[in-house]
């Protein structure tokens, strides 16, 4: 199955404009602050990175910068877990220079779509409290849904293919599975107490599907996600022309001071397990 939304002569955020073809592209770190970590269950939760016995959710978000400045995965989790960082930096939404990219871990057949939020810190009170997140709009927006699921921690008697059961407000509902022989620490974030996480957001369609001539589960990419391309791959390039507000309609944004990205889509896929986005890091794109 061919990506969703890209254009191979340049780069797509998923609306079906490409950014234009360029002869050089310069890549520039955005220094970050981890504002919020808020990870959905997930195959390597406490692990990326790792929790500690007695870390608290502010431990793990100085957890998440240092592995972010480093250049390691955080992982968000199944769908509904996030990351939220200010840059330390703005980027200023200027003509040919509003370009960025969340780094992740996709490869060419496994991708893990992050939906990826901004938002201006318009009344400079270093916050993300000034109203509506706007979303870079994902190739597949139209056949997406606003849900709410809740994942229950594991029973007793709970095996490697029943873990981590889930219910979602749109009928459907499932399990997270667990390799155990690669992942034996708890799937639920350790820092948080209850028996329950419940999120809710945009549901991306499944992305994922099994190739009987290969005999692999394949993840196909979503364009204007993160994780959903290679990082060295120019389609993974955001633009913020392609920003939307909550009802899907086209708005601007002066610059950003957050990014927030959500794993987008909820499945799990065999011995690849849930789908969970990864970040480890943030590019600033400069067209030249």
């Amino acid at each position: 199955m061919p990506a969703v939304g890209v254009v191979l002569s340049g780069c797509n955020s998923g609306s079906g404009e490409p950014i234009p073809d360029v002869d050089e592209t310069s890549e520039k770190k955005m220094e970050v602050e981890v504002v919020d970590y808020s990870p959905a269950p997930g195959q390597f939760v406490n692990v990326l990175p790792e929790w500690v016995a007695g870390m608290t959710a502010d431990d793990m978000c100085r957890a998440v910068e240092a592995s972010l400045k480093a250049g390691h995965d955080v992982t968000l989790g199944a769908w509904g877990g996030s990351l939220t960082v200010r840059l330390i930096n703005p980027l200023v939404n200027r003509q040919g220079d509003n370009y960025f990219k969340v780094l992740g871990n996709a490869i060419t057949t496994s991708a893990e779509p992050g939906l990826v939020y901004v938002m201006d810190d318009k009344n400079g009170n270093g916050k993300a409290d000034d109203g509506e997140w706007l979303l870079i709009r994902p190739a597949t927006f139209g056949l997406a849904e606003q849900v709410t699921t809740t994942y229950s921690s594991p029973t007793a008697d709970a095996t490697d293919e029943n873990y981590i059961g889930w219910r979602c407000s749109d009928g459907s509902n499932g399990y997270l599975n667990r390799v155990s022989s690669y992942h034996s620490q708890p799937f639920f974030p350790c820092w948080i107490d209850g028996d329950e996480l419940t999120f809710s957001g945009l549901r991306l369609p499944d992305n994922g599907h099994y190739d009987p001539e290969s005999m692999m589960y394949i993840l196909d990419p979503i364009g204007g996600t993160a994780d959903s391309y290679p990082n060295s791959r120019i389609d993974g390039v955001l633009c913020l022309d392609n920003v939307i507000d909550k009802h899907g309609n086209r708005a601007e944004i002066a610059k950003v001071d957050f990014i927030k990205v959500v794993t987008g889509v909820l499945q799990a896929n065999g011995p690849l397990g849930e789908c969970s986005t990864e970040v480890c890091g943030f590019e600033k794109y400069v067209m030249q």
